[in-house]
């Protein structure tokens, strides 16, 4: 695993639930590592034991905690590098999940040693949409769905982000009842500088 992942899960305990959450998430983790290093790679098990772990201690499922880790990613304000990548896939949200299959892509521009897993997206009605992963990570799906809700608030789109299963394949869907629902978070193609 990319030690990108381990400090953003890091950073979103500490940053929600405080920092003596997460050192009880790592002990009761077993690993030694109280502080991940996002430029260094882990062992698969490391993210694992961690996840189980924050389970345990927050008495929530993993796939809603890793959906609200998705949610995090683009909407704290700390780390709004993210949401800005994001934006630049499109003036809109559907353009936005139209560009999905590009992230890969814009990711490596900025970390070369990144490798997200492609993404497939398929429109199958106006404004309703699938969208496959092609990592095998059982949880990926459910930081895609928090990222996509996410995402919809910051354009201020009304939509529907559901996990299903088609054809024994999980794949999230996307249903935009309203594109413009509300005013979106202004957003400048230039960082503001001060």
């Amino acid at each position: 695993m990319h030690g990108l992942f381990n400090k953003a899960f890091q950073a979103f305990i500490e940053s929600v639930y405080g920092r003596q959450c997460w050192i009880e998430i790592i002990d009761r983790s077993g690993t030694n590592t109280p502080d991940f290093e996002p430029m260094m790679t882990y062992d698969f098990a490391v993210s694992e034991a961690v996840i189980s772990a924050c389970e345990h201690r927050l008495k929530r499922p993993r796939e809603a905690i890793l959906e609200d880790l998705g949610s995090y990613l683009v909407s704290n304000p700390e780390i709004d590098i993210v949401r800005r990548l994001l934006r630049f896939s499109g003036a809109t949200y559907t353009d936005f999940i139209h560009a999905l299959d590009e992230l890969p892509g814009r990711a490596r521009m900025a970390l070369d040693d990144i490798v997200l897993p492609h993404i497939y997206v398929t429109e199958i009605t106006d404004g309703f949409f699938a969208i496959k992963s092609a990592h095998s990570l059982p949880w990926a799906n459910n930081i895609i769905a928090g990222v996509l809700r996410g995402m919809a608030d910051d354009y201020g789109a009304l939509a529907t982000v559901e996990i299903v299963q088609n054809e024994g394949e999980a794949q999230v869907e996307v249903l935009i009842h309203d594109a413009n629902f509300a005013v979106g978070k202004a957003f400048d193609m230039a960082a503001s500088v001060g």
